[in-house]
């Protein structure tokens, strides 16, 4: 967790670091791979990345948190469709059964993908669900942002920081929000987390 709190603050050389650790500690564990694999990622090694993520499938081939990391590799290296068939393994092609934290990741994908229904379903269903409007704002945002609806996207994110949700701590350096990074109210947004 430590490894994936420094990546989310740019400092991806403490972070390889912290995570090596960690699979030293326990080479049997597939999220210290999956950590070690994300700080290289971020640090722009990507044939790294890849490998760690192999090693992590090897001990456990359907380990959920695994698959995820690898369909959001595919997808920031635009590799849409290769992204939502790993979530497919997951999931299926049903919406209702997508978890709530992922279903903003799911949707950035489907919209990217040129698939805007299938995006905007998952949009719909996750604004109809309870836990959402406290806790899950920024996957609101994801999807708008998938869409093209960049002020959208922004006025869900500033919910999010009002709700404190967590998931902004990657504001700085996930791919995912790089459309946004020169929105005015983006920038605002960022200023006042410091």
């Amino acid at each position: 967790n430590y490894a994936n709190y420094l990546t989310a603050m740019g400092r991806f050389k403490e972070s390889i670091e912290i995570a090596k650790r960690a699979v030293d500690i326990d080479p049997l564990y597939p999220t210290n791979y999956n950590e070690l694999s994300f700080s290289y990622w971020f640090a722009g090694n990507r044939k790294e990345a890849y490998e760690q993520i192999g090693k992590s499938l090897e001990l456990a081939p359907d380990f959920p948190q695994t698959v995820i990391v690898l369909a959001w590799y595919y997808a920031m290296d635009g590799k849409y469709e290769e992204g939502i068939r790993e979530y497919h393994k997951l999931y299926g092609d049903n919406p209702a059964k997508v978890a709530t934290g992922d279903c903003g990741y799911f949707g950035w994908m489907y919209s990217r993908a040129g698939r805007r229904a299938e995006a905007s379903m998952l949009l719909e269903n996750l604004s109809r669900r309870p836990e959402t409007k406290k806790t899950f704002m920024a996957s609101l945002a994801l999807i708008h942002l998938g869409l093209g609806d960049e002020d959208r996207s922004v006025e869900m994110l500033e919910k999010a920081y009002e709700n404190h949700e967590t998931s902004l701590v990657w504001l700085k350096t996930l791919p995912f929000y790089d459309t946004l990074r020169d929105h005015p109210r983006f920038q605002v947004l960022f200023r006042r987390m410091n």
